[in-house]
C-alpha cells in the first residue's frame, strides 16, 4: 500500500482532517471553559479547567499505550480501538443523564461564590474596613 501512489495524499488528507477536528474540538472546550469562568477569578479558573482537561488526555493516551505492550504485538492497535470504543460507548450511556442535567444548568450554577453571597461578603469587609478606620 506504501508503494501506490495514492498513499501519501490519502496520508495527507486524512492528517489534515484529523487536526481540524483536534482544533474545532479545542476551540468548543475552551470556549465552553470561557463561557462558565467566573469574571472574578476567570484567569486562574479557565487555567484550571485546561490544565484538568489537558491532565485527562494525557492519561488515557498513556494509560492506553501503555496496555498495548501487553497487548498481542499484531493486533494490539485493533484490539486497543475496540476496547477505547467499548470503554467509551459504556461511559457515555452511564453517564449521559448527568450531561444532559450539566448542559441545562444556568452559567450562576458553575460559580464557585454565588452573587448573594459575594454581596454579604462585600458588605462585611466594607464593615470589617469601616471599623478599622474608626
Amino acid at each position: 500500500m506504501i508503494r501506490s501512489n495514492y498513499y501519501y495524499p490519502l496520508l495527507i488528507v486524512v492528517l489534515i482532517c484529523s487536526e481540524f477536528a483536534v482544533a474545532l474540538r479545542t476551540a468548543a472546550q475552551v470556549g465552553f471553559y470561557a463561557s462558565i469562568s467566573e469574571p472574578r477569578i476567570g484567569g486562574t479558573y479557565m487555567t484550571f479547567l485546561v490544565t484538568i482537561g489537558n491532565l485527562g488526555g494525557a492519561l488515557n493516551s498513556s494509560i492506553i499505550l501503555y496496555l498495548a505492550s501487553w497487548l498481542p504485538k499484531n493486533y494490539a492497535y485493533i484490539i486497543a480501538v475496540i476496547i477505547c470504543i467499548v470503554l467509551g460507548s459504556l461511559w457515555l450511556i452511564l453517564s449521559l443523564r448527568m450531561i444532559k442535567r450539566l448542559q441545562n444548568l444556568p452559567i450562576q450554577k458553575w460559580y464557585l461564590i454565588t452573587e448573594k453571597n459575594v454581596t454579604e461578603q462585600e458588605h462585611e469587609m466594607s464593615l470589617i474596613t469601616s471599623r478599622e478606620n474608626n
